[in-house]
């Protein structure tokens, strides 16, 4: 018994110790907390296909790196490297490469390259030419007019020549044209030309297009207005193209050039162009009805009298509800109706795609006949679709034809199969 007292000395010791350890614990600053961070193993890189002093190749889709080329000695040498490598798509696209890059310091050189690689993959050959062929015709155009002639296959020489003709000056271009092997090609290269000279000399341009153009095809002609490499600024506005129309002599080229001015002009100055333009194209008056009414067919059916409205044929009043009713067929039917034209049914079709039940209350306001008939056969075929045949049947009457009303109710009946075999 005479122990306790000091078993209980030496117990509150120890708590008081414990005590101060934890006070000196919290006085002491909050440690900084370290993130474990563990490497990632990822998987190594494939090796080069081929490395070199010069040259590395990496597989496909990385690249390749190679001195920079100053010299022929220099391409030969890295030429030699890569010739160790199998014949492959990468090989060859890396020996088209450095010829290339031959071609900028001496072409002459590159050419005899070239030439010397005789089992190259025909597209990267065809890669390299064009560099060669573009880097001959800065300073002699005629020498490299001649490579393509007598290296390049045949069927490759147009785009090559359309190549080396988009570096030269426009003047420089034209001795060449009678070589260009003929193909739908040949006609875009001179389009490349048209779209530069005729802004700067309209007439001249007429003069050559009138030669050129002569004994083509409206279908061939066309292709003029669709440069390969020469994006027409938009800033360039109809008239070189109306100086040109008014050189030309041909019939040909006077349409191409009349067609290319009314393209160029802005609305605002169309109108004053019909009178200018409508011996070679009678057609401008209806092109001018068609663009107002495509621009805002609204408005344009607003500003037709009454009267002018009345004597509109059907075709003249479809033209107006069609555009009108790609987004706002309701509008376009409440118009033609406002008029008495049957033709407000042709609407009917587009308003059931976009609200049924408003397409469904019109159908008893509308006028019985052809018009009315054919709306109803495309309605009915729809909702046929969706599944409601039997609304689809309860129009069938108001289709007066009796072969439409018979033709129309036999694909109602062919959709309810159809359901019916899918549930």
């Amino acid at each position: 018994m005479k122990s306790a007292p000091l078993l209980l000395i030496a117990l509150c010791c120890t708590v008081c110790r414990q005590e101060k350890h934890r006070q000196q614990e919290d006085d002491r600053p909050p440690a900084v907390s370290r993130s474990v961070i563990r490497p990632t193993v990822t998987p190594s890189a494939p090796p080069p296909l081929l490395k070199t002093p010069r040259i590395t190749i990496f597989p496909t889709g990385q690249g390749m790196v190679h001195t920079l080329i100053q010299s022929a000695d220099q391409a030969e040498a890295i030429l030699n490297d890569i010739r160790n490598l199998p014949p492959s798509a990468r090989r060859d696209h890396a020996m088209a490469s450095v010829i290339g890059s031959l071609a900028k310091v001496d072409p002459v050189q590159a050419r005899r390259q070239l030439e010397a690689w005789d089992d190259a993959l025909i597209s990267h050959w065809l890669d390299a030419a064009k560099d060669v062929v573009t880097a001959i015709a800065t300073s002699d155009p005629e020498t490299a007019g001649g490579f393509i002639e007598e290296a390049v296959p045949h069927s490759a020489q147009v785009n090559l020549w359309g190549s080396m003709l988009a570096n030269l000056a426009v003047s420089d271009r034209l001795p060449f044209f009678a070589r260009i092997p003929e193909s739908s090609e040949k006609i875009r290269i001179a389009a490349d030309m048209i779209a530069l000279w005729l802004p700067e000399n309209p007439e001249a341009c007429a003069v050559w297009l009138d030669e050129f153009t002569a004994g083509r095809t409206p279908e061939e002609i066309d292709f003029l207005s669709d440069p390969l490499r020469v994006a027409i600024a938009p800033n360039i506005g109809p008239e070189p193209w109306l100086a040109a129309y008014h050189a030309a002599e041909s019939p040909e080229s006077r349409r191409f050039l009349a067609n290319a001015a009314w393209r160029r002009a802005d609305p605002s100055q169309r109108a004053a162009l019909v009178p200018e333009l409508q011996e070679t194209l009678p057609d401008l008056p209806e092109r001018e009805v068609t663009a107002a009414i495509a621009a805002d067919p609204a408005a344009y059916a607003a500003a037709i009298p009454a009267e002018k409205v009345a004597a509109l044929s059907s075709a003249e009043i479809i033209g107006i509800l069609r555009p009108w009713g790609d987004k706002h067929p309701e509008k376009a039917i409440a118009w033609a109706m406002e008029h008495r034209r049957p033709e407000a049914a042709e609407m009917l079709g587009p308003l059931y795609q976009l609200e049924p039940m408003a397409a469904a209350a019109l159908i008893p306001s509308l006028p019985r006949g052809k018009e009315l008939d054919r709306a109803l056969a495309e309605v009915c075929s729809m909702m046929a679709w969706d599944g409601k045949a039997d609304a689809a049947e309860s129009l069938l009457p108001l289709i007066t034809d009796a072969r439409q009303q018979e033709v129309t109710k036999e694909g109602i009946e062919s959709r309810k199969k159809a359901h019916s075999r899918d549930d």
